[in-house]
């Protein structure tokens, strides 16, 4: 039997860090995470349970989903725990910590990501200190906690995004990057942070700036607008940005950084609210077309616990789908081992054209 004759539905491959170099992958007999994508195709969903070490994501079309990705064995500049090397990849239902330089990042020119139900967090491990937090001297050079690099999509929802020593929700050279329902945290330096991209937007999030290990002078910025030359002077504008239906608490509020000579254009910051803003709420902004009322900026004495709003899953990922007939090892799709499995666990002779009538 040829798999591609078999291979009728999306298959869900598990992985985890003592798996198998040779195994199918099963639940009960997880392999290691390259064999996994070895074995996928577009479609496929590979499994985590429970923590394995840095990955990258090669092949397109694959959702990467559950357990704890950790970065903490890569000290290499630029890493990630998570490297998004495909187009159309799904991340999902994970937890992301410790990488060297950036909890996820695309590589450069990915198209279409998508990440939810995410707890990201103290990645940027080249920006801490002994001791705990970050290293509140450093002027530059550091990763972000994610980040859309030179990247055409990306969507970003329903995720906690804290204690990283580096920018939270950041896109560099990028366009079409969106934000919805996050919780973002003490992320060194700036919580949201479009540079050089366009069409990014953060909607319905919030943005807290607590713990003074991990603020920057002495406040971060809940959102800020670069233009840095680092990557290419101006090759992409700052431009067509939204930052709307927020909440930011104790944080400096919107800025501007530029290096470049370019300019921003149609920004939009409205409708969001503004708590014990830390200096002035909303930055003047040199550009054109640059909208920043109406917002509600107010005092107030108790802010709410980050740690309570939009907490990330307890429950395991989504099973996979119904077993279907004839898909006797209950994966959701019918294939060889299944074959294998009718044949071995009956006396008769089955034949191909039995497996057909039961699969039919």
């Amino acid at each position: 039997i040829h798999a591609s004759a078999v291979h009728a539905a999306a298959s869900t491959y598990s992985v985890s860090s003592s798996g198998s170099t040779t195994s199918n992958c099963e639940s009960s007999n997880p392999c290691t995470y390259p064999r996994a994508q070895s074995l996928a195709s577009a479609g496929d969903t590979i499994n985590i349970q429970g923590t394995i070490g840095p990955i990258t994501i090669s092949k397109p079309g694959l959702t990467i989903q559950g357990g704890i990705v950790d970065g903490i064995s890569s000290n290499i500049a630029n890493s990630s725990a998570v490297q998004i090397a495909a187009d159309n990849t799904t991340i999902q239902d994970m937890e992301i910590k410790n990488g060297w330089a950036y909890g996820f990042r695309t590589s450069q020119n990915i198209n279409n990501t998508i990440a939810r139900r995410i707890n990201l967090h103290h990645n940027v491990r080249e920006n801490f200190v002994s001791g705990g937090g970050c290293n509140t001297t450093n002027t530059h050079g550091w990763g972000s906690a994610m980040r859309a690099y030179f990247a055409d999509g990306l969507t970003f929802t329903d995720s906690k995004i804290w204690e990283n020593c580096g920018e939270g929700f950041s896109a560099v050279m990028s366009k079409n990057v969106h934000g919805t329902n996050l919780t973002i945290w003490d992320n060194w330096s700036v919580g949201a942070y479009p540079d050089q991209t366009s069409d990014y937007s953060l909607r319905n999030s919030s943005i807290f700036c607590i713990k003074p290990k991990f603020n920057r002078s002495p406040r971060n910025r809940a959102v800020l607008l670069g233009a840095e030359d680092s990557y290419g002077s101006s090759t992409v504008l700052t431009r067509d940005i939204v930052i709307q239906n927020n909440k930011i608490y104790n944080c400096r509020g919107l800025g501007a950084y530029s290096q470049t000579s370019g300019t921003f254009s149609n920004i939009n910051f409205t409708s969001n609210h503004i708590y014990n803003s830390y200096g002035s709420a909303v930055d003047s902004i040199t550009g054109q077309n640059i909208i920043t009322t109406p917002n509600t900026i107010e005092t107030i004495t108790t802010i709410p616990d980050p740690t309570t709003i939009n907490p990330p899953p307890s429950v395991p990922p989504s099973p996979s789908p119904s077993p279907k007939p004839g898909d006797l090892n209950t994966d959701g799709s019918v294939n060889l081992l299944d074959f294998n499995l009718l044949i071995s666990n009956f006396g008769n002779p089955y034949t191909m054209l039995d497996f057909n009538q039961i699969i039919g």
